[in-house]
């Protein structure tokens, strides 16, 4: 073995290494600050007691920071799952549908709180070439991201139909949109638009980032379109497999 393929082996141990900090640090943070999030919200109920408005106010902030702290917990354990292992092309067999409707099940609780309706147009079952898990990951980031940038009462969709040999996915809202002179840095990392981040929201920046990340990796694209104040919509590719039955 020559020093280049020394150096290589070495740099991707150490590569392995860090991941596995970062997903042993994330998961013994994740469960204190989740214990903080739960402490809050019975306080905040007046479970243990009443609240005056400044009291209120300290405990809201509280809550807002852990759970932006569990937004990146999340993210940094979604990067470290996708680097891990993205899953070999035979591997990757999900059934896009449910896939769909999983991602927006899932996503209940944060649709209801902004009473926003839901409407799933999915309706041929087919077979993708993507981890089933990771896929439902992926829609949950686009159907969130909408559900945070959407004012209250809005309406997402989320759709899924197939062209060529490719699946497309799209979640449409309803929401406040990207300005144009910063849509070309929407799948940085840690970017988050002017108007996003005037809303107080707990984003930041890492959701689109690494669901661009993972449909890369299984040879789909991403793309979108946006107006401030009338809403987006955020599609993404996966091919499909053609030869094989439903899961």
């Amino acid at each position: 073995m020559d020093n280049q393929q020394i150096s290589y082996t070495e740099r991707k141990k150490e590569e392995e290494a860090q991941r596995a900090f970062i997903a042993f640090l994330a998961h013994q943070l994740r469960e204190p600050i989740s214990s903080i999030r739960i402490a809050l919200e019975v306080l905040l109920a007046g479970d243990d007691g009443p609240v005056n408005d400044t009291q209120r106010e300290v405990l809201l902030e509280s809550r807002r920071v852990a759970e932006r702290m569990l937004t990146l917990i999340q993210a940094l354990l979604f990067l470290s799952r996708v680097e891990a292992h993205p899953g070999a092309p035979e591997e990757r067999r999900a059934d896009a549908r449910k896939a769909v409707e999983n991602a927006a099940t899932a996503c209940a609780k944060e649709i209801e709180a902004k009473h926003h309706t839901i409407s799933i147009v999915a309706h041929t079952p087919f077979v993708v070439s993507a981890d089933s898990v990771l896929l439902e990951e992926v829609l949950k980031v686009f159907i969130v991201n909408a559900v945070r940038y959407t004012p209250p009462g809005g309406a997402i969709t989320v759709s899924l139909k197939q062209e060529g040999d490719e699946a497309i996915f799209s979640v449409t809202d309803t929401g406040i949109g990207i300005p144009p002179e910063e849509q070309s840095r929407i799948f940085e990392p840690f970017f988050r638009g002017s108007n996003a981040a005037l809303r107080n929201e707990t984003g930041i920046g890492l959701g689109i980032f690494s669901a661009k990340k993972v449909v890369t990796l299984w040879g789909g694209r991403v793309f979108f379109v946006s107006r401030p104040g009338e809403g987006s919509v955020f599609s993404f590719t996966v091919p499909i497999i053609r030869d094989k039955g439903i899961a």
